[in-house]
């Protein structure tokens, strides 16, 4: 059996297990329609009141800014910060500022807008969507901390570690996938002038001249279009990672993992159900583990901040459709995202400690 031929079989069975999880969901959705139905309701509203008014201006003027070679303007006073310590070019300094304010998916949103317009490499792109896809402010502190934790001091530890995590997972990632030592390969398929006049394009972030002769009008016009279809796409996802996990939250199996890693752990099992929970859908996941009683507070901390620096599946998703715009791949960003969920825990956890909270 060849290479070819491999894949075609790996494949063939990946498709085969795809089209049976969507015959079990949609069992489980016929024996318990109701309660997709309320989830279902729930995140249509969810995504109606607060992810439409939140994200669609931020994707709008994103947009706009990089047309309008704001990128590339910031970028001369960033380099010498975002060069030595994440190894980018500066204007790639917008997604980590627009990202950290705003919240997923806008630092994907913002990366991949950079790589169509050519302003960073592929690797470049790759790295800098696995740190800058972050947690906003605005969720992290009203509706995490004083929402679901009924301590509105919280919400600043959570967001320090957060960010330092996000910062951290920046600075070891450029180790990681490095252009010596990832993707090398494929650059060696390029012609020699063409990575030549790529890097140099990457390092001093010039924009071709066509956008110049666009009319402001027109930016602003396929700003909203293309702002429109990302917010439908985002709004599909979260409906339907909503239902999905509300439909699995009552499986023996997610429960019988909880309860089996919390006699391993000596932690309550409601709350790794919340982790387990999270790791698909972030929300809800954080929800249960805030009302779990008998849980040290830097337990509930430590866990909730490895779910911010995680994302959840449904964000993952929501990624994954931006980035199929361009050649990023995914699987740093997965990497990116473990790591981040991990460093932020830690920071919590140490945090945690020096502050007192038990």
């Amino acid at each position: 059996m060849n290479k070819y031929t491999l894949k075609l079989f790996l494949l063939k069975i990946k498709r085969n297990y795809i089209s049976l999880f969507c015959l079990f969901f949609i069992f489980l959705l016929f024996i318990d329609s109701a309660k997709a139905i309320t989830a279902g309701r729930k995140a249509l509203f969810l995504w109606l009141e607060v992810v439409i008014p939140s994200l669609f201006p931020f994707f709008v003027a994103a947009k706009i800014l990089i047309e309008c070679n704001f990128a590339q303007k910031i970028g001369k006073y960033m380099e010498p910060y975002m060069k030595p310590m994440f190894n980018l070019p500066g204007c790639s300094a917008l997604a980590l500022l627009l990202g950290t304010i705003s919240g997923y998916p806008v630092g994907a949103r913002i990366t991949a807008d950079l790589r169509k317009n050519k302003l960073i490499s592929k690797n470049e792109a790759e790295r800098l969507v696995a740190f800058t896809n972050n947690s906003g402010p605005i969720f992290i502190a009203g509706a995490v901390a004083t929402g679901m934790l009924m301590d509105a001091k919280l919400g600043s530890i959570l967001l320090t570690c957060h960010i330092l995590g996000a910062v951290s997972v920046g600075y070891i990632i450029k180790y990681l996938y490095s252009e010596k030592r990832y993707g090398s390969s494929k650059a060696l398929l390029l012609k020699n002038n063409q990575r030549i006049e790529e890097k140099k394009l990457n390092y001093i972030c010039i924009k071709p001249s066509k956008i110049k002769s666009r009319q402001p009008i027109q930016i602003a016009t396929d700003a909203v279009k293309e702002s429109i279809y990302s917010i439908l796409n985002i709004g599909g996802y979260i409906i339907l990672f909503a239902v999905i996990s509300a439909i699995f939250s009552d499986l023996s199996l997610i429960k019988n993992m909880s309860v089996f890693w919390g006699k391993v752990l000596c932690v309550a099992p409601e709350a790794l159900l919340g982790v387990f929970t999270g790791m698909l859908e972030i929300t809800n996941g954080i929800n249960l583990i805030a009302i779990t009683d008998g849980v040290p507070s830097i337990i509930k901390l430590s866990f909730i901040s490895f779910l911010l620096g995680w994302a959840g599946t449904s964000v993952h998703f929501q990624t994954a459709e931006i980035l199929s715009e361009t050649d990023i791949e995914i699987k740093p960003y997965l990497i990116g995202k473990l790591f981040h969920g991990l460093f932020s825990a830690i920071y919590t956890a140490i945090l945690g400690l020096l502050l007192n909270l038990v």
